[in-house]
């Protein structure tokens, strides 16, 4: 796998010599990405361990706070429990991938392997890239993967296709986000410990102030404005609207969409800048 990535590298080195810039940028992304994907296929521990934490939630969680119906009610959600917490479980399974995802980067640091990429003529930005995108297309594999346990559960996926594809939509647009931001931390951080407990420090924080497990109508004022400010709860909100088809607010869901946009376009040109600066230095 890595001397076919060199190897197709150096391709890209003679097109480069051709003076077709603009396929060759595209191309560097897609044997990074390509190649961060078979590497999650490769391993097939690592997917099931993924999916155990979701499903526990899912089956435990959901049927421990099932009475909690009436008090959803209270706030304006019209279904089960499970229906209310499907979304927060998908939109914590897209944090934990992709913020988790940036450790590849520094793993290939560790074993000198980002040395022989970087010894290609490619852009360093599209390594970057390359990588963000693998980490989105895997978070979009996950979430489709915790619907399907989800609707086994007795998950009612009122808007059918539509639902889908709006979970899918929503799942890449945080996970390009929170992907470039634990690239960020994966070329910055020199140990393995200091990556996992800046990841872990980040990640948890964000999915209790969130809506994912309870509705911030429940949470205290200041905590509540806390959440205003996390992208995973305008996540969450979208998905939630995407899939229940109840009534939603025109306004609000603008505001999640820009805000959810501006997230990933700003974390994505910080990754970029960031990996292009830090990628040549040494650990």
């Amino acid at each position: 796998m890595k001397n076919d990535l060199i190897v197709n590298l150096q391709k890209i080195l003679k097109e480069d010599l051709e003076g077709d810039m603009n396929m060759s940028y595209l191309s560097s992304i897609y044997w990074i990405f390509w190649r961060d994907m078979k590497r999650y296929w490769r391993s097939k521990i690592g997917i099931a361990v993924r999916l155990i934490q979701p499903i526990v939630w899912l089956a435990f969680v959901g049927n421990i706070f099932s009475s909690t119906a009436v008090l959803l009610e209270s706030v304006g959600f019209l279904g089960s429990y499970l229906d209310y917490l499907t979304p927060g479980i998908i939109i914590m399974t897209v944090l934990f991938t992709s913020i988790f995802g940036g450790f590849g980067t520094l793993w290939d640091r560790r074993l000198g392997y980002m040395n022989k990429v970087l010894a290609t003529p490619i852009s360093r930005s599209s390594i970057a890239l390359g990588s963000v995108f693998a980490i989105s297309f895997i978070s979009i594999i996950q979430s489709l993967t915790i619907v399907g346990l989800s609707l086994f559960l007795g998950f009612q996926l009122r808007t059918g296709i539509i639902g889908l594809l709006g979970i899918v939509v929503i799942s890449m647009v945080l996970s390009l986000g929170f992907g470039s931001i634990s690239i960020v931390i994966g070329v910055k951080s020199k140990t393995i410990e200091a990556f996992w407990g800046i990841v872990n420090f980040i990640g948890l924080p964000l999915l209790f102030v969130s809506s994912a497990l309870y509705p911030t109508e429940l949470m205290p004022n200041w905590l509540a404005s806390i959440s205003n400010l996390n992208p995973l709860s305008y996540a969450i909100y979208l998905i939630r609207l995407a899939t229940s088809g109840f009534s939603y607010e025109p306004f609000m869901m603008l505001t999640s969409i820009i805000f959810l946009l501006l997230f990933a376009v700003v974390a994505l040109a910080v990754a970029s800048y960031v990996f292009t600066q830090e990628i040549s230095r040494p650990l």
